[in-house]
Parts: structure tokens; C-alpha cells; sequence
């Protein structure tokens, strides 16, 4: 279970706890976590939401990491459609794909990826080069 699993488990658990309808199970959990946080242990421990060394937990970091992982799908999504021959798509090669909408470019970022970004990302997803997108009528 990964930290952003276990922290909705908490909130899940909150949300029951005001809602009077806590499982046992549950119950047994969290009294036995408020215990060993009052005995001194470390919270993150004794709610099991601390993440290795080098996993950030916040909340703000969830979101941007959210947020990034948007930006690339949509920037390789539109690779794609760029890429593709027409009337499909804008027939371009990959260079010239890239160079539209690279950090290089005359209209300005448009994911804020750079040139070698996009490359890379292109290179290390091959997952994300199938998804369906459309160009608008």
C-alpha cells in the first residue's frame, strides 16, 4: 500500500469516526496507534504513513506530482496527434513536433518540458503513446 493509500485509509477512517459508524477493526487500529503516539512513539509511525527515505507525504506534493503526470500525458498525447500523418493528424516529423512545443520555441512553453524533456519522455513511456486523442473539427 502506498503513503497516499494509507493517509486516505486515515481519512476514511476520520470520516467514520464523525459519522459514528468506526469498525472494530478500525477502532482497534487507531486506539493502538493513539497509544504508542502517547507511549512517544513517532505519529507517522504509529499510523503507518511514513514513507521511505526520499518519499514526500504532504499533501502539496501529491498534487503537483499529479499535476506533472498531467502535463506529460498531455504533451505525449499531442506528440502523437502531431506525429500522425493527415487528415488524422498534423503529419509532422518528431523533431518538428518537439521544436512546436519544446522550451525553444517562438510562442513560448506550452507544458514546460524542454526540448530533451519531451525526447526522453517520448523515449521512456511507450505506454503513453497510445492513448486516443483527437484533433477538434
Amino acid at each position: 500500500m502506498t503513503i497516499v493509500e494509507k493517509q486516505n485509509r486515515l481519512r476514511a477512517i476520520v470520516a467514520d469516526l464523525k459519522a459514528g459508524s468506526l469498525t472494530s477493526a478500525d477502532s482497534e487500529f487507531l486506539c493502538d496507534a493513539l497509544l504508542r503516539i502517547a507511549d512517544g512513539a513517532d505519529a507517522k509511525t504509529a499510523l503507518d504513513v511514513k514513507g521511505k527515505k526520499g518519499v514526500r507525504s504532504s499533501k502539496a506534493s501529491h498534487a503537483a506530482k499529479k499535476m506533472s503526470d498531467g502535463r506529460l500525458i498531455l504533451a505525449l498525447g499531442w506528440l502523437k496527434v502531431a506525429i500522425a500523418p493527415e487528415p488524422d493528424g498534423l503529419g509532422l516529423t518528431m523533431e518538428e513536433a518537439i521544436g512546436r512545443i519544446g522550451e525553444h520555441n517562438n510562442v513560448g512553453i506550452w507544458f514546460g518540458l524542454s526540448e530533451e524533456t519531451l525526447k526522453t519522455y517520448w523515449r521512456k513511456h511507450p505506454e503513453l503513446q497510445n492513448l486516443e486523442m483527437h484533433l477538434p473539427d
